[in-house]
């Protein structure tokens, strides 16, 4: 009697077992997914961004030059283009330095 009560724990014992590994099995990994940019590419994006800002502010002063020869010249209709060009492109690039931080955050 007492061996069979010993075989009848054991393999009570054994059926526990299994099944606790069977929920763990079951259960899936705790793995978190986060996209994240390599390291040291926010540094050159952010260079990219300050020439790309910088070459439209040198585009936006030669514009204005331009327009400003082309009107002295004889040209006013072409010189008015460039001019309110020059001066609707330096409005938008001033705005830049408000409008990204704003959409970014």
């Amino acid at each position: 009697m007492r061996k069979t009560s010993l075989v009848l724990a054991n393999i009570l014992l054994m059926l526990v077992a299994v099944n606790v590994f069977a929920q763990q099995q079951q259960q899936p990994p705790p793995i978190e997914i986060k996209p994240e940019a390599p390291p040291g590419i926010g540094s050159m994006v952010q260079r990219l961004l300050n020439w790309l800002y910088w070459g439209a502010w040198i585009a936006v002063f030669a514009a204005g030059i331009y327009g400003v020869l082309q009107w002295v010249t004889g040209d006013a209709e072409k010189g008015k283009r460039f001019l309110g060009g020059a001066i609707i492109g330096a409005v938008i690039l001033a705005a830049l330095t408000v409008l990204i931080p704003a959409l970014v955050s």
